[in-house]
């Protein structure tokens, strides 16, 4: 068993108390048992994506306001996944000194000389949503992330489940992925292409980066329509989030390419869950998604934050648990996945 491993294993034993009062895939704030009285005062820096992304929007919004309501004094630096400024915001947050860092790293390497400074001011930094580097892992006082291999997994076993059920012997896939400087996309794709190993019959024949914007996976499904028209079509597609999926759709529909296994066409899915995602796979435009959602993910995130505010030590890993969606089990998750 590999280090990662026994941490998650020791994350979930040590937070056993804290699940009993959680829904099935997020914790209810109030289970951290952290008085408001430790938290008033409080400063907190958190660095992250901006709200142009959606996801990031919902998110800040559960997680701050949240912390803001209990008397936190919330640094809120925003970048919109710019290496370079988010490096900058960082540096900044060191130097006002705060209690804590939150940091959701737009390019996991490039904060590591920022993550140094904080080691030496004494300033603990919690990594969020997506995994950490071995280089950076003794910088963070801890790290709470999604699982996002699971994510990967869980795209691609509803890809196949749609081609089957379309009677697809082979088929060509694109994939368009979030931001490739942020180590999740790798993990994503890792879990992804693990399942689809089993099925040589479908292969990926292009992967690029759409960077969490719906308009740039629209383009680029556009061009790869395109360029794949006289090479057997594609027949699958994976846009990593459901805003990048519609994306997607959207560009096969203009482009005249039925979609949804209903027309024996383009079987689109997705890896975290968008209200737009609910829509799609309702209608039978999108196959399928999991629930990286938002809100849910920031309130697993907030009661080891108050913890960690209030001066407690939390696990080194914690690791949410993710569910697979589809058109079966859609009233399940509507709500849980329609906050952003």
């Amino acid at each position: 068993m590999n280090s990662r491993a026994i941490s998650c294993l020791n994350a979930v034993a040590a937070v056993g108390i804290l699940m009993l009062s959680t829904t099935a895939f997020g914790a209810d704030s109030s289970s951290s048992g952290v008085p408001d009285s430790a938290l008033k005062g409080k400063k907190l820096a958190y660095v992250a994506c901006s709200d142009l992304n959606r996801w990031c929007r919902e998110f800040r919004h559960v997680l701050v306001s949240a912390l803001e309501a209990k008397g936190v004094i919330v640094t809120d630096l925003q970048d919109p996944y710019d290496p370079v400024l988010q490096a900058q915001h960082l540096d900044q947050a060191v130097a006002q000194k705060p209690d804590l860092i939150a940091l959701l790293p737009t390019n996991a390497r490039s904060v590591i000389p920022g993550l140094r400074r904080a080691k030496a001011a004494g300033i603990p930094v919690i990594n969020l949503i997506g995994p950490t580097v071995p280089e950076s892992d003794a910088y963070y006082e801890a790290s709470i992330e999604n699982n996002h291999h699971e994510l990967g997994e869980f795209a691609a076993t509803n890809l196949v489940e749609g081609l089957k059920k379309e009677g697809r012997k082979t088929a060509n896939i694109i994939v368009v992925t979030g931001a490739q400087v942020q180590p999740e996309v790798a993990v994503r794709m890792d879990g992804f292409k693990s399942v689809l190993a089993k099925y040589p019959e479908y292969k990926i024949v292009d992967i690029e980066d759409g960077n969490w914007d719906q308009g740039k996976s629209a383009n680029i499904a556009r061009t790869l329509f395109a360029k794949y028209a006289d090479k057997g079509g594609i027949q699958g597609a994976f846009g990593m989030a459901d805003h990048q999926a519609a994306g997607i759709i959207q560009a096969a529909e203009q482009a005249g390419i039925p979609v949804g296994v209903d027309k024996n066409g383009l079987v689109v899915v997705a890896s975290n869950c968008f209200k737009i995602g609910m829509i799609n796979i309702g209608k039978g435009l999108e196959y399928g998604t999991a629930t990286q959602a938002a809100e849910p993910t920031a309130e697993f995130a907030l009661p080891l934050l108050e913890k960690a505010l209030a001066g407690q030590k939390i696990p080194k890993l914690s690791l949410m648990t993710e569910g697979r969606v589809t058109k079966e089990n859609l009233d399940k998750y509507r709500d849980f996945c329609s906050a952003a």
